[in-house]
């Protein structure tokens, strides 16, 4: 049943036709065809969308009532001047409030002259709808919460993984080690309160260690114990300790100054096709493929990593052209880390990433090559959708500007090899409730409601004029509430899913497949938790 047109009550045919089984009311929504829209701004015709034609759609659902069907509509306004974000925008607002409906939407034509009354031309052109995205941690780059049974397969010390912070306390003086003024200097065992060393590990049983100030231990002449060198060589004896544990007691060490494991199993186990073809049938039209900064050194990168990146990446793209899935290759981890997490390459949990140029040039360098070799290998692939520059820089170690001349620098690296296959620049966002002292003692809809007013908010605010698309790049229908039911997972979900596809270029849930349950999408979609 279609309402009347220029009627001021559009619920005048709900009642009636609710005594009709299985009835659907046909509404048209066009920003157009009257006065009201004259001299409208771009943001005044989202706005409008989101509140008036949201609130109209809300009024007509109710129990028991006809289906509702958006049966026309266009991504066009009388806005002057808008551009191609602009369409974008708005496309994307009537997409979340259209998508609402009961019964669905239908576009307002495949094909006609005027270009943003033609669907075909809309998609063709790149004014297509928001992705819905999985990363695919774990993979590529691993991490050991998400791959556990990776580093359970190592025999000694598995509990000092790359990164872990240790405190180092003298048995006999019962104080704790430390590099005096963090760094520099002599180490002293005369402290009071404990102070973190990073360490990498170089085989199952011997260690370098770092201090505050990055500087790392070593003996001087043989004798002294200094922290002084920023540099080191996994062959330079005078930096690398054995490790030796008490047998009945781990925590008791001994400190005596003076590799294996192939990762091309895992990825060849841990994503398969069929993972490809599970995404595709459940509602996700793109994947994200996080790597490291060695791949652009493939086959051959340097130690500790594992060369086989390239040829597992072309598995990914065959399986998405066979499944109908875009591809966002992220670059998650690069030279010196720029978080200090273990995601990001680091194997000291230090952060040095940004703090000079010298890492910005490096990367900047390392991210052209990479460029020219994706280029090169999947330019002829539609699959290759966007490439993400940089993964989670941390603040206060990066700064905005050093993080801004790395942005300019590495678009251009980027142009230098494509001036067609990519167009234009996205924000991503990451949005977790969690983190934060904030959420800890949030109920189940403090959750929901700081999504709908807060997250939705800050949205609103990244989606400008003229501005940038913005991504949602990580979420997680996860909450610290002990005790959720299932149903409030579902309604948690539920609140995520409808404001982060308003984002303009779409969302991408953390992750496809981990232990943790509700980390898992494979999991969370299987079990009825999310519905896509």
């Amino acid at each position: 049943m279609s309402n009347r047109l220029s009627i001021s009550d559009p619920t005048e045919l709900v009642q009636f036709a609710s005594g009709f089984e299985k009835s659907v009311i046909d509404v048209h929504y066009y920003n157009l065809f009257s006065s009201i829209f004259d001299g409208t701004t771009v943001q005044q015709n989202i706005n409008y969308v989101y509140h008036n034609r949201a609130s109209t759609l809300g009024s007509l659902t109710m129990s028991n009532g006809p289906l509702i069907f958006v049966g026309e509509w266009v991504d066009e306004m009388d806005a002057n001047n808008a551009s191609k974000g602009d369409y974008q925008h708005f496309g994307a607002a009537q997409l979340d409030v259209y998508g609402r409906a009961t019964f669905g939407w239908s576009y307002w034509t495949l094909k006609n002259v005027d270009e943003h009354w033609s669907l075909e031309w809309m998609i063709k052109n790149g004014s297509s709808s928001p992705i819905k995205v999985v990363n695919l941690g774990g993979w590529l780059v691993t991490e050991g919460w998400i791959t556990p049974d990776l580093f359970d397969q190592i025999p000694i010390n598995k509990d000092l993984l790359d990164g872990t912070q240790i405190n180092l306390k003298s048995v006999t003086q019962n104080r704790f080690l430390c590099a005096e003024n963090g760094g520099g200097s002599i180490v002293v065992k005369n402290q009071q309160s404990a102070s973190d060393w990073g360490h990498s590990r170089i085989t199952e049983k011997t260690f370098q260690f770092r201090a505050f100030k990055w500087q790392f231990f070593e003996l001087n002449d043989h004798k002294h114990l200094i922290a002084v060198s920023t540099s080191s060589q996994n062959s330079d004896p005078s930096k690398t300790f054995e490790l030796i544990r008490k047998d009945n007691d781990p925590n008791r060490i001994r400190l005596r100054a003076p590799n294996g494991f192939f990762l091309q199993e895992h990825w060849n186990s841990f994503i398969v096709e069929d993972d490809f073809k599970f995404m595709s049938e459940n509602g996700l039209n793109a994947v994200k493929i996080p790597v490291g900064w060695w791949i652009m050194f493939d086959p051959n990168p340097p130690n500790p990593f594992v060369g086989g990146s390239w040829q597992t990446l072309d598995k990914a793209f065959n399986w998405a052209k066979k499944y109908n899935l875009k591809v966002i290759i992220d670059l998650h981890a690069v030279p010196g880390s720029q978080n200090g997490w273990d995601h990001s390459g680091t194997r000291d949990g230090f952060q040095s990433w940004g703090q000079t140029d010298d890492t910005i040039e490096q990367t900047v360098d390392n991210h052209e090559l990479m460029c020219k070799l994706v280029f090169h290998r999947y330019a002829d692939k539609p699959e290759l959708y966007a490439i993400e520059l940089i993964n989670e820089p941390l603040a206060p170690g990066v700064t905005l500007n050093k993080l801004k001349k790395y942005y300019e620098a590495g678009y251009n690296a980027t142009r230098r090899h494509t001036d067609v296959h990519l167009c234009g620049s996205v924000i991503d966002v990451h949005y977790y409730n969690m983190f934060s002292s904030m959420f800890k003692r949030m109920t189940v809809q403090q959750n929901i409601d700081y999504v709908y007013n807060n997250r939705a908010s800050v949205l609103n605010s990244l989606m400008v004029s003229n501005g940038p698309l913005v991504f949602v790049g990580e979420w997680v229908d996860e909450m610290g509430v002990a005790n959720a039911s299932k149903e409030d997972y579902q309604r948690f979900g539920e609140a995520q899913l409808d404001v982060y596809g308003r984002a303009t270029f779409g969302w991408s849930y953390w992750t496809f497949r981990i232990p943790y349950n509700h980390w898992s999408l494979e999991w969370m979609i299987k079990n009825g938790y999310i519905t896509l």
